[in-house]
């Protein structure tokens, strides 16, 4: 099996905003498209790695906190609530691949801010019950079938 598993985990994250200067920006940053983008592009690019299933795979949130350049690029990420090395490096590889985002206006500016990202991550049930069992054949049906529908 590969290092990292793709699709193996259904993943949602709530996104909030935590700009410097709010009071004074005409716009805050937001991910192209909007919250709904910012999800779907998690669910198609989180990876949910081999290393954190284990006996007892871990699920869970991972707090992150990243700065938007003037430019739309995310700088100084990094982890503020952690959950486990293995889940906080794969949020932190997730955040500095995203594309560019808006940044946050001040009049026709673009100026810094910083942004907070929920990431949770949750192994499948289904998945979880056969790796617990360590039913190899139902491991590998699933994860087909898991990336199948990650598409």
């Amino acid at each position: 099996m590969k290092k990292v598993i793709l699709a193996l985990c259904l993943l949602a994250i709530n996104f909030a905003i935590a700009p410097k200067g709010m009071a004074q920006a005409d716009r805050l940053a937001s991910f192209v498209g909007g919250e709904e983008a910012l999800k779907d592009y998690i669910a198609k690019n989180a990876n949910f790695p081999q290393e954190a299933m284990g006996n007892k795979p871990i699920n869970g949130r991972v707090y992150v906190l990243a700065e938007v350049q003037e430019d739309g690029s995310l700088d100084k990420i990094k982890v503020v609530r952690k959950l486990d090395p293995i889940l906080d490096e794969s949020a932190i590889r997730l955040a500095q691949n995203m594309p560019k985002w808006l940044p946050q206006m001040r009049g026709d500016k673009g100026v810094r801010s910083t942004v907070r990202m929920t990431i949770k991550f949750v192994l499948d049930p289904r998945l979880k019950e056969a790796i617990a069992k360590q039913k190899v054949q139902d491991i590998k049906r699933l994860v087909e079938e898991l990336k199948y529908k990650k598409r």
